[in-house]
C-alpha cells in the first residue's frame, strides 16, 4: 500500500471505509432479519460476522476521529496565523502612533484590515470544505453503529427463539432436526473437509430440507443442489470484511 503523506489522503481512505462499513452493516442487518430457524450454519457464520464488524467500526471510528482532530487543527493553524498577523499590526501601529496619532490610527485601520481579508476567504474556504466533507460521513458512522446494535439485538432474539424451537424437537424426521444435521456438513463442505459428492449421497429428505434453506438463505430459485453448494461458498469466501477494509 502507498504511504499515506497528507490528511487528503488520509480523508479518501477512511470515507471510503465507512462507505464499505455502512454499506456491509445494512447487508448484514437484512440477514439477521431474514434469520430462520433452520438456518443454524448461518447462525455461526452471522455470529462470527457481527464481531468482525464490530472490530471493524471501532477501528474505522478510532482513525475517523484522530482525522477530525487533525482536520480542526488545521482550522485552529488558520486562526492562530489571524491573531499572529492581528498582534503585529498592532504593535506596528503602536510604533506609528507615537510618533503620529493619526498615521497609527490609519495604520492599525489599514494593516487590520489587510489581515482580516487575507485570512477570511481561507476560514471560509476551510469550514466550507470541513463541512461538505465529514457532515455526511459523520452520520453514516452513527447509521451504521445503530445498525450493528439493531443487528446484534435482533440476533440475540434469533437464538433464543431457535433454542427455544430445538427444545420442542421429538423425532429425527423433524426438519429442524434435520437442519441441526445439514448445518454440520455444511461446515465441513465449507472448510473443505467433504465435496460436492459426499453432500449428495445424503437422503433425499435430507436434501430436500438442504435446497430449501440454501434457496432460503442464497434467495435463489434454483432447484440444483450442487449450484447452491457452489453459489453457498462463493457468498461465503465474500463475507471477510476486514479483508475487505484493509483492517489488520
Amino acid at each position: 500500500m502507498e504511504k499515506i503523506t497528507t490528511i487528503e489522503q488520509s480523508e479518501n481512505l477512511i470515507f471510503e471505509a465507512i462507505n464499505r462499513l455502512d454499506t456491509e452493516s445494512y447487508k448484514l442487518y437484512c440477514e439477521v432479519n431474514d434469520l430462520s430457524n433452520l438456518s443454524l450454519y448461518k447462525a455461526k457464520e452471522i455470529a462470527q460476522r457481527l464481531a468482525e464488524m464490530k472490530y471493524a467500526y471501532e477501528q474505522i471510528k478510532q482513525a475517523y476521529d484522530m482525522l477530525d482532530v487533525a482536520t480542526q487543527n488545521k482550522g485552529i493553524c488558520i486562526n492562530n496565523r489571524k491573531r499572529l498577523k492581528l498582534l503585529l499590526a498592532a504593535s506596528v501601529s503602536t510604533f506609528a502612533f507615537v510618533s503620529n496619532a493619526t498615521l497609527g490610527i490609519l495604520s492599525l485601520i489599514v494593516l487590520n484590515s489587510k489581515v482580516i481579508l487575507d485570512f477570511f476567504s481561507e476560514i471560509v474556504d476551510y469550514e466550507n470544505n470541513y463541512r461538505s466533507k465529514y457532515v455526511i460521513p459523520n452520520s453514516k458512522l452513527e447509521l451504521t453503529e445503530k445498525t450493528i446494535e439493531n443487528s446484534e439485538r435482533i440476533y440475540n432474539g434469533r437464538i433464543i427463539s431457535i433454542a427455544n424451537a430445538l427444545e420442542h424437537v421429538e423425532s429425527e424426521d423433524d426438519e429442524l432436526y434435520i437442519a441441526c444435521r445439514i448445518n454440520g456438513l455444511l461446515e465441513l463442505y465449507l472448510n473443505g473437509d467433504i465435496e460436492e459428492e459426499n453432500i449428495t449421497e445424503i437422503s433425499d429428505e435430507y436434501k430436500k430440507v438442504l435446497i430449501k434453506v440454501l434457496k432460503s438463505d442464497l434467495n435463489s430459485d434454483n432447484d440444483d443442489l450442487i449450484t447452491l453448494l457452489h453459489q453457498y461458498k462463493d457468498h461465503t469466501n465474500n463475507l471477510g470484511l476486514v479483508k475487505k477494509l484493509g483492517i489488520s
